[in-house]
């Protein structure tokens, strides 16, 4: 189990999905893994049998734990009625049995299908008391980076620039200290996201593309095709048309593949 999930938090997903196939306790990383090569039907699926397993064992957290997992995948396949109804189930679940890891995730994936289903102003609210406040303390890892840049992006839809500006800076503070392809790729993600917000498209594009090509070295092959949406994007808005044309294409042919109907970018 240790193994499955130390290999989820240093950017080894495929090494972590094979490991995690032999444990069903390990459906969460299972599926996280797979979600991140874009196997989302699979990832739906296992969680799904997962949940149903939980809740006829009474068991709480491991029902919590999976909830949020299935809020992630849920929209990222664009399926936020069950999005928001997953999510809103794991955060009430896991604020009723603890305050640390389980209750941070829930909240953070509860306010992300908030933000997606048209409540930013609401999500942000909610990943702010989960998570512990502006730095996100309660998640771990480089998987923080991740989240800080969701907190931008929520930011960002609100019209809170400075604080959008903030929470880049800090995914890009902290993903300079970690040795992760994916960390780091996440920093570039928040701060070319950023530049774009901010009107100056040309300084998006070779952050926006450098992620593409890290995320797609460890595998993590949804979040690439994303970021090379917002590359697509930004080159676009800076007047590079057939080439923005061209790597959108690309990213589309990809995320057909993926399965990703929910867009980060």
């Amino acid at each position: 189990m240790n193994l499955v999930a130390a290999e989820l938090y240093i950017d080894r997903f495929a090494d972590s999905a094979r490991h995690g196939q032999h444990l069903p306790t390990l459906h969460a990383c299972l599926s996280t893994a797979w979600s991140m090569h874009g196997r989302l039907k699979d990832a739906a699926d296992l969680l799904d049998g997962a949940l149903e397993a939980a809740r006829l064992r009474d068991d709480d957290q491991g029902l919590a734990w999976m909830l949020f997992n299935r809020t992630h995948v849920a929209i990222s396949q664009g399926d936020l009625d069950t999005a928001v109804a997953s999510g809103r189930e794991s955060h009430e679940l896991a604020q009723r049995i603890e305050g640390g890891l389980i209750s941070g995730w829930a909240g953070f994936w509860y306010g992300s299908a908030l933000v997606a289903s048209g409540e930013p102003a609401r999500g942000i609210e909610v990943m702010l008391e989960a998570c512990g406040g502006e730095e996100m303390p309660l998640i771990p890892g480089g998987w923080r980076v991740t989240c800080l840049d969701g907190l931008s992006r929520a930011r960002i839809e609100v019209g809170r620039l400075d604080d959008a500006r903030r929470s880049a800076r800090l995914a890009q503070e902290l993903a300079a200290q970690m040795p992760l392809p994916l960390a780091r790729a996440m920093g570039q993600i928040a701060g070319a996201r950023m530049a774009l917000a901010d009107g100056d498209a040309a300084a998006a594009v070779e952050p926006a593309l450098a992620a593409a090509e890290a995320c797609r070295s460890v595998g993590a092959l949804a979040p690439a095709a994303s970021a090379q949406v917002l590359a697509g994007r930004a080159l676009g808005e800076a007047g590079e048309r057939e080439r923005a044309v061209s790597l959108l294409q690309e990213a589309a042919t990809a995320l057909e593949e993926t399965g990703v109907s929910m867009l980060v970018p």
